[in-house]
């Protein structure tokens, strides 16, 4: 009987050894996947970080043109009010810089102004409409420098309205230091739209 019950004794402690060995993996496993997880949303972490910082240097949005003849710079530590906008729009509009930050021009989608805040040649008479609630925007060319493009679009389409649709036109600052639209390389035709059924907001990724 005796021996029967050491027998049993033994067992019992193998057992109970084999299960703290079987905790004490799991401990030390969890563990080290816990310092892996770690370890890597470190490395995200400084990952977004540093693309944060590369990317902190891009001035193209600088400068803010809206509303009834209203800016806003924000070129230095703090926001500076601009009172030299030549534009009115009471709903969308849409403002570019250059790298450094320097005012290109601005636009209501209806009229482009320039750095001088004068109408930039051919810019009148766009097909957007400044009482849409994204009246513009403008994106530059992906293999020229030189080139934008202003994207424009209409408020939702009323008894009043003569055209509807997005369209598009090309800002060319090749050989013209303040830009120009070039009419060639532009939807400037009412029968010319990207879609005739684009009203009051768009969406555009550079």
């Amino acid at each position: 009987m005796l021996k029967i019950v050491m027998i049993g004794t033994k067992n019992k402690l193998r057992r109970n050894n084999s299960l703290f060995l079987f905790h004490y993996s799991l401990l030390s496993m969890s563990q080290k996947y816990s310092k892996i997880i770690q370890w890597r949303f470190l490395v995200l972490f400084m990952i977004l970080v540093s693309q944060a910082v590369f990317s902190f240097g891009q001035k193209e949005g600088n400068i803010w043109y809206f509303g009834d003849h209203a800016g806003i710079d924000f070129s230095g530590e703090h926001p500076m009010p601009l009172t030299n906008s030549q534009m009115y729009a009471p709903a969308g509009s849409a403002t570019i810089c250059d790298s450094l930050g320097n005012l290109l021009f601005y636009t209501n989608g209806s009229t482009v102004w320039n750095r001088n805040h004068e109408v930039m040649l051919h810019g009148t008479s766009l097909f957007g409409d400044s009482t849409a609630t994204q009246s513009a925007n403008i994106l530059q060319h992906p293999e020229d420098s030189l080139k934008y493009y202003i994207f424009t679009n209409r408020r939702y389409p009323g008894p009043d309205s003569t055209y509807t649709g997005g369209h598009f036109y090309m800002v060319d600052f090749k050989n013209n230091s303040v830009g120009r639209i070039r009419l060639e390389e532009s939807s400037n035709s009412p029968d010319e739209g990207m879609t005739p059924m684009a009203t009051e907001k768009f969406m555009a990724i550079p």
